[in-house]
């Protein structure tokens, strides 16, 4: 990830986390792992759901943004490559603004896409 002057600084103040380095997997540095942005294209996870058989899941992670609020939070949208539908979403450790942190609406903007009463087009009115 490119980095300039201010956000170098800024790491070694430990103002921001530095996500370039490597973390160790014990600990609370295991929580932060992401992806590698060089397996978005087809990312596998197993099936929570299926539990406690290992089902496996290929994604692609789709670099996107929270429309919750106006920070526009970097998100990753995970596309099931069977079906194309988002199943959830998280932080994009990539985006320079959030960083890979989101706050409680970001991963619950999966409830808006999958809302039963969604408008999907524009509405006339009547009357």
């Amino acid at each position: 990830m490119a980095e300039g002057f201010i956000e170098n600084l800024a790491q070694k103040l430990r103002i921001i986390p530095n996500l370039d380095r490597e973390h160790s997997s014990n600990g609370g540095d295991a929580l932060r792992k992401f992806p590698s942005s060089d397996n978005w294209h087809d990312h596998v996870e197993l099936d929570a759901n299926e539990w406690p058989k290992r089902v496996e899941r290929r994604y692609s992670l789709v670099p996107t943004t929270c429309f919750n609020c106006e920070s526009a939070c970097g998100m990753l949208a995970y596309v099931d490559k069977e079906s194309g539908q988002v199943t959830k979403f998280e932080g994009n450790p990539h985006h320079p603004g959030s960083r890979g942190r989101n706050c409680a609406k970001g991963p619950a903007t999966i409830n808006q896409i999958q809302d039963t009463e969604r408008i999907m087009h524009p509405m006339r009115r009547v009357g």
